[in-house]
């Protein structure tokens, strides 16, 4: 079976999908291409050419008009006879994908990550989503998301029972740390970094955007200086928001509270310190770093407007609304740091139930192109 990916742009939670993907099937008679018009890392492309893979650079049509476009992609869909397209683009974006594609590939389905479309306000906005949730439904055959919101964000109201939920998934040798394994990182991670027992160490993971809400984090750095509690935050991500993030640092007299520690690629490396991690993000598709933290052992204090396909179930996650008082959020983390750690079997077990393995997750994938299944649910 061949497949043919296309992505606009390499980095982040698409791109992720695929490599993972791509990694737990390689012995499973299966190819992926993939259409972008971005470079690609050189550990996404082997991962790509061991499967038998290539990388295709799309040309844009906004900028080489939609005749040279269509000449480009025929030219990848002449060259190989594909069992499916999976477009990770969709709206209005997807038409063109799927009308030069319908002669040559029969089954065209998208994938919804986001959920940023449940929250846009406006009339305009509103209409948009209107038309980019008819749109989708019309073109995919399939209702293929990573969680339940994204794909009500993208689908528009759809019958759970028909959704084709994809889980986000995890290496769990990087992540499923023993008792001893932990501790012992954790103990070198607090003596590297000044910490002793008595503080809070919470930590916040991802880009640095305005959709991450650091700033909130920053609200929260204020309220812990303001009541002089002992407490250290650890902001790790690059984004284009370092500096305005920084400055406010600096101007509220925050430096002995907040860390930037820059883009950390193997996070595992650092969670071991945390007490707490926290997500006040304004919207999410399903982050993967939830799975990650739990996985680790470090509970999560997440924003209500999160998916709660990321929760253990195991009272290791709490949510609260934005609106709540900042101090609702540190009283929260402080519980959290509390509760006691599951064994690492227990953690093992959830992420086999709940698919979150790169190997489950990649056969409920397999199993739907196979046409085995045509509709799954984190559990």
């Amino acid at each position: 079976m061949r497949v043919l990916h296309i992505m606009s742009g390499f980095g982040g939670g698409i791109s992720s999908f695929i490599y993972n993907k791509a990694i737990a099937l390689n012995d499973k008679n299966i190819v992926f291409d993939v259409a972008t018009y971005d470079e690609c890392s050189t550990l996404f492309t082997d991962a790509i050419h061991s499967m038998g893979g290539q990388i295709y650079r799309l040309e844009n049509p906004k900028k080489v008009g939609w005749r040279k476009f269509k000449t480009t992609f025929e030219k990848i869909l002449n060259e190989h006879e594909y069992q499916a397209i999976h477009c990770h683009i969709t709206g209005y974006r997807a038409l063109a994908y799927y009308l030069v594609s319908r002669p040559y590939v029969k089954r065209f389905f998208l994938h919804a990550h986001m959920t940023k479309a449940l929250y846009v306000t406006g009339f305009k906005q509103k209409l948009l989503r209107k038309l980019d949730q008819t749109i989708n439904k019309f073109i995919t055959d399939s209702y293929v998301g990573c969680g339940r919101l994204a794909n009500i964000a993208i689908y528009g109201p759809i019958p759970v029972e028909q959704m084709m939920v994809i889980p986000n998934s995890i290496s769990t040798e990087r992540y499923l740390l023993s008792d001893d394994e932990f501790e012992h990182r954790r103990n070198q991670l607090k003596a590297q970094y000044g910490l002793d027992d008595q503080t809070l160490v919470i930590g916040q993971i991802g880009r640095l955007h305005k959709v991450k809400n650091q700033e909130h984090t920053l609200r929260l750095a204020e309220y812990i200086r303001k009541h002089q509690l002992k407490a250290k935050i650890f902001i790790i991500g690059s984004g284009a928001d370092f500096e305005s993030l920084n400055q406010l640092v600096a101007t509220k007299d925050l430096k002995d509270y907040v860390t930037f520690l820059g883009r950390i690629d193997k996070t595992e490396t650092v969670m071991p310190m945390l007490d707490v991690l926290i997500m006040p993000s304004l919207y999410e598709g399903l982050p993967t770093v939830v799975v990650e933290a739990q996985t680790v052992g470090i509970p999560c204090l997440m924003s209500d407007t999160i998916t709660d396909e990321v929760d253990f179930d195991k009272g290791q996650v709490d949510y609260l609304s934005l609106n709540e008082p900042i101090a609702n959020w540190y009283q929260s983390l402080k519980s959290l740091s509390q509760v006691p750690r599951l064994s690492k079997n227990e953690r093992e077990q959830i992420l086999f139930e709940r698919g979150f393995t790169n190997e489950q997750s990649a056969k409920i994938y397999l199993d739907f192109l196979n046409q085995k299944i045509n509709s799954y649910l984190i559990k």
